[in-house]
């Protein structure tokens, strides 16, 4: 082959490679001067690396399929040569669609849905995808077979694998199943009473879970201990928009029989109640008494308060709970 035959070939590569980068760099200009978005350039100019890259190698490999006197005088170098190609451009495609799957997530960050529905863990599951699927394809051109037949003669070995790693693979399903059915999403506040942890979400991985917790340690869970233990989730309290008071009073029995006492208090109690702005006077207000306990008659006193910030909720509760005890007090009611 003469090098003046190559021209042609040379300038369509050439072309298409000139198209796809600036198609990339239109991609750029749609996302940050239209749609207000970051993007860094280190990702673009990584993906067009590999464009650039991946082009090449096709040039290289057509360079050589076409010399026919090269493939004729040296055919096990042009197959090894063919093979080494062919590996990487597997390679270099894998690389680049990994780098398209990371521009995804950094423009989906910047939307608001992100913190609601997550995707961290979906778009590692495809990555994780994309590496058994180029592995096999990698594995197929060294073995020189068919893929199809590759994956079944590793199929042993997959079940191994899959033993060893269970607790990965646990971790993998789950992460993939907490991001589907929004079990849990970024900045919810749970608790996990078997595991002793209560915190703030900060990261939803594919086989990890971290926690910020109220002593501002960091906790690292695997996802499937979301799935497999019994979770508080606060999410809805800051939806709601209100949080639902409750506690238990104890009244002396020796003035139990003092009906009057009881329901003088009662009214007073529900007076005060009144009186206060935080608490949604819509929704029920609940004063009544229970069974008798060991440690007097117990008065129970549910509400809601339309307070979310969960210090600023302690402290209102204190101070009711102080204030209605003042009023017990007042009439000799509590123990």
């Amino acid at each position: 082959m003469k090098l003046t035959d190559l021209i042609p070939l040379f300038t369509y590569f050439l072309v298409i490679s000139l198209v796809l980068i600036a198609l990339f760099y239109l991609f750029k200009w749609v996302v940050v001067k239209k749609l207000k978005l970051q993007l860094t350039n280190q990702l673009i100019n990584k993906a067009i690396r590999y464009i650039v890259f991946f082009i090449g190698i096709l040039l290289i490999n057509s360079f050589i399929i076409n010399d026919s006197i090269f493939v004729l005088q040296n055919p096990q170098l042009a197959l090894f040569i063919n093979k080494l190609v062919s590996l990487l451009t597997l390679l270099v495609l894998f690389l680049l669609i990994s780098t398209i799957i990371d521009i995804i997530y950094h423009i989906y960050q910047q939307f608001k849905v992100s913190k609601k529905v997550p995707i961290k863990a979906m778009l590692q599951a495809i990555k994780v995808v994309l590496v058994i699927v180029f592995g096999f394809g990698m594995i197929a051109i060294i073995m020189n077979k068919d893929p199809f037949v590759v994956m079944g003669s590793v199929s042993t070995i997959a079940a191994f694998i899959s033993f060893i790693f269970k607790e990965i693979l646990l971790g993998f399903f789950a992460g993939i199943q907490l991001t589907f059915n929004r079990t849990v999403e970024l900045r919810d506040y749970i608790e996990i009473p078997a595991l002793k942890s209560k915190g703030i979400i900060t990261e939803i991985g594919l086989t990890t879970v971290t926690i910020q917790n109220i002593d501002e340690s960091v906790s690292t869970l695997p996802a499937y201990s979301l799935i497999s233990n019994p979770l508080i989730n606060y999410r809805h309290i800051y939806e709601a928009g209100y949080r639902h008071l409750t506690h238990k009073f104890y009244i002396k029995m020796d003035f139990v029989k003092e009906t009057n006492n009881l329901a003088t208090f009662v009214e007073k109690v529900r007076q005060h109640i009144a009186t206060k702005p935080k608490i949604i006077q819509e929704k029920p207000i609940m004063i009544q008494f229970g069974d008798s306990e060991v440690g007097g008659l117990p008065l129970h006193l549910y509400c809601y308060v339309d307070v979310i910030d969960l210090q600023e909720f302690t402290t209102f509760k204190t101070n009711l709970i102080l204030e209605i005890v003042e009023l017990a007090q007042k009439q000799g009611l509590l123990n």
